[in-house]
């Protein structure tokens, strides 16, 4: 694919039952594109060519995922019905971390309704440059 956006390929379509996506990280390391559909309610990963699916989590516990990014063995996620931000295993979804905050990022803080939208990972493992609290600040 160009710098551009030019000669890009398409890995995953309406006929690879999408509907609505909303979420989108790569997994360096195990070489995996993990993804959400906020319509469809489901959590699932392929690999960097969009075959050899795998369904994570889906139904009630993923009714409209907004963002998600993982670290290690888990996938963290952001959800605007639940507004929360929760955590699963990446291989099972199995819930061994559930969050649930009340703490909201929203896109407009003056706005009356407040919506959980983004999740970011700051680890100084994918990161070397990552700032961090404990270096008060200046890149590690």
């Amino acid at each position: 694919m160009g710098m551009d956006g030019s000669n890009f390929t398409r890995i995953l379509m309406w006929t690879d039952d999408i509907a609505w996506p909303n979420a989108l990280t790569v997994d360096y390391f195990a070489d995996r594109l993990y993804f959400a559909d906020a319509h469809l309610d489901y959590i699932a990963s392929t690999d960097l060519e969009g075959k050899h699916r795998h369904v994570i989590l889906s139904g009630e516990k993923v009714p409209h995922v907004f963002a998600i990014t993982l670290f290690e063995d888990h996938i963290y996620w952001t959800d605007w019905n639940l507004k929360a931000i929760s955590s699963a295993n990446k291989f099972n979804g199995k819930w061994d971390n559930f969050l649930f905050f009340l703490i909201l990022l929203a896109s407009k803080l003056d706005e009356p309704k407040q919506d959980v939208i983004e999740i970011i990972l700051a680890s100084q493992f994918y990161s070397p440059r990552c700032l961090s609290p404990l270096n008060m600040g200046k890149p590690s």
